[in-house]
């Protein structure tokens, strides 16, 4: 069984390569999740308030090459406030709303970001993850969609694809289903696709290039520092970080 699934999402991956689409997808937060653990109530209250609203992206999709990126809104680029009584004062640390190119064919990937004002771009290879097929069903859009589940990262994943579209992609990191994905479920965040449409013309994807290319270790191993720092009331700079 376990042969034939991945058979299956071999053969799904080769007809999704001559595809193009653009997804419009939004993303929230799953609150209830993200307020564990935290009893202050002013404090719930600034997080709940912070995480309510929700982002808009799109997925272009070309012929087994991708970007998501974030279509602007004001919203999305609120900041939440570090301390209490310091309404000024505000927390980014790591920008999560960079755009991020996949490539299928030579399993590239490479995610746009920042780090206290300094441009990065995370250079990592795309997994092969380990979904688990449901034969669940159920409607969300136009689309007759199915259920797949894995553990990414320590998470647990719930997604919903389409198989009647042949785009072995989805939101943000997910993707490797035979089908594009409509609707997926983590710990932290939901994601729901809003607008599908197929592209009469070709999609020209390009790499980001706006940043210094970096590991994703060593980016992992730089914001780990930063933030030992700002716990500790060190300097906000990384301008001598090397």
């Amino acid at each position: 069984m376990k042969t034939l699934i991945i058979l299956l999402l071999s053969i799904m991956a080769q007809i999704s390569m001559g595809q193009s689409l653009t997804v419009i997808y939004e993303e929230s937060a799953n609150i209830e999740n993200q307020l564990k653990g935290i009893t202050d109530p002013e404090i719930r209250k600034r997080v709940s308030d912070h995480l309510s609203s929700t982002k808009s992206f799109i997925l272009s999709y070309q012929d087994g090459i991708s970007s998501y990126a974030p279509i602007a809104s004001a919203q999305q680029n609120s900041n939440l406030p570090l301390q209490e009584g310091a309404a000024s004062q505000k927390l980014e640390i790591g920008n999560n709303n960079g755009s991020l190119y996949k490539n299928h064919h030579t399993k590239e990937y490479l995610y746009e970001t920042d780090l206290l004002g300094k441009k990065f771009i995370i250079s990592d290879t795309l997994q092969n993850f380990n979904w688990r097929l449901d034969e669940e069903e159920k409607i969300i859009g136009n689309f007759t969609a199915k259920k797949a589940t894995a553990a990414i990262q320590g998470e647990h994943i719930t997604a919903y694809y389409a198989p009647a579209l042949a785009i072995a992609d989805g939101p943000k990191d997910y993707y490797g289903l035979p089908g594009l994905i409509v609707a997926l479920f983590t710990d932290k965040r939901n994601y729901q696709a809003i607008e599908v449409r197929q592209n009469n013309k070709t999609v020209d994807i390009r790499k980001p290039t706006a940043g210094e290319v970096i590991s994703k270790a060593r980016y992992e191993a730089l914001l780990e520092q930063k933030i030992k720092e700002i716990k500790q009331g060190v300097g906000s700079s990384i301008g001598g970080i090397r």
